[in-house]
């Protein structure tokens, strides 16, 4: 893998140093973007290759080289949202030609080419009379100038209709959606009874720590040391019956007991999961009894109730409805073929 990296910078090193090479007027009229078309999963999630909402599958390397950029931005790091779709916007842009209404995507250049900041390099008297009238911004707050994005809506689905309901290969590697943000990640696996996962990106960078499945596990847990606090006399007589069995099944343990169990196809090198049969029933349980603790959260806050476990939950589940809304919002937009 390591290899593969060293090659491609070598190649790119190639490229660019015979461009160099042709002439100066060229290489320095030259907008380079070096990027790639998506990430591949290595045994995280029990999973591999591309194709899933987790980190590991969406984030991309970003490279520009742009020649008039402005000298304090060369070598900067910029943590805007861009997608595929601005590639074709930005180097549209850079040829000076306007992208097509269909093009949903915006010009990348626009987080790092300030209108106020070519005048500075005019003379040096130009450029302290400019840098008294408009400071030069850091790339944060060009971004907030400019109103870039602060989500953004992810789709993989193969299938015609919008909702993912005809993706062909359904238990295979299914539809998912997301709504992404710098604090948060809402996915929907559309196939599987809108699965719903939440992951809170700060502080779970990597997608391992799914708050729905938290939450029905506490209220789980409360639900069973109710019990056994009020019915703990039926335990020395076999007549107490544990929940642990209920139906609370993650979707990613799903995929990595289908992974686990594969056929490897020896015309082809890449293992072929086979196709699992699932019963409904785990998924509409998970929905419903998540249905239920939404419900029983807003009867919660009425009665004000302070229990910090609770409190903890009922911030989860608010962040969760926001989200949800959020990802119906954004994926109405995105779908629409609308500017994002």
């Amino acid at each position: 893998m390591y290899s593969m990296a060293t090659e491609v910078d070598t190649a790119v090193g190639a490229v660019m140093q015979q461009i160099q090479a042709m002439d100066d007027d060229v290489y320095n009229n030259t907008v380079f973007i070096f990027t790639t078309d998506n990430g591949n999963m290595h045994g995280e999630h029990g999973l591999a290759e591309k194709w899933y909402p987790f980190e590991e599958s969406i984030r991309v390397p970003l490279i520009i080289q742009d020649p008039r950029m402005p000298e304090h931005r060369k070598g900067t790091r910029n943590d805007a949202w861009t997608l595929n779709v601005d590639l074709p916007t930005t180097i549209l842009g850079v040829a000076k030609i306007p992208p097509a209404p269909f093009m949903q995507g915006r010009n990348i250049a626009d987080l790092y080419l300030d209108e106020h900041e070519d005048a500075r390099v005019v003379s040096s008297a130009a450029a302290v009379a400019a840098k008294k009238k408009h400071p030069i911004l850091s790339n944060d707050e060009l971004r907030a100038k400019v109103q870039w994005r602060e989500a953004w809506f992810y789709e993989f689905n193969l299938g015609t209709n919008l909702d993912g309901s005809n993706h062909p290969w359904k238990n295979f590697i299914d539809a998912s959606f997301a709504l992404v943000t710098d604090e948060w990640k809402y996915v929907v696996w559309p196939q599987q009874d809108q699965y719903e996962q939440l992951f809170h990106r700060s502080v779970d960078p990597y997608d391992e720590w799914d708050l729905i499945a938290k939450i029905l596990e506490q209220k789980r847990n409360q639900q069973q040391n109710s019990k056994h606090a009020s019915h703990s006399t039926n335990l020395h007589t076999g007549e107490h019956k544990s929940s642990s069995n209920s139906s609370r099944i993650s979707f990613q343990t799903v995929l990595r007991r289908r992974s686990s169990s594969t056929s490897v196809n020896t015309t082809n090198t890449t293992p072929r999961m086979t196709t699992t049969t699932m019963k409904d029933s785990p998924f509409i349980s998970r929905r419903r009894r998540l249905e239920s603790i939404v419900s029983e959260g807003a009867h919660n806050n009425n009665n004000n109730n302070n229990n910090n476990e609770n409190n903890n939950i009922q911030t989860t589940l608010q962040v969760y409805e926001d989200m949800k809304q959020r990802y119906h919002k954004l994926k109405a937009i995105a779908q629409s073929g609308a500017k994002i």
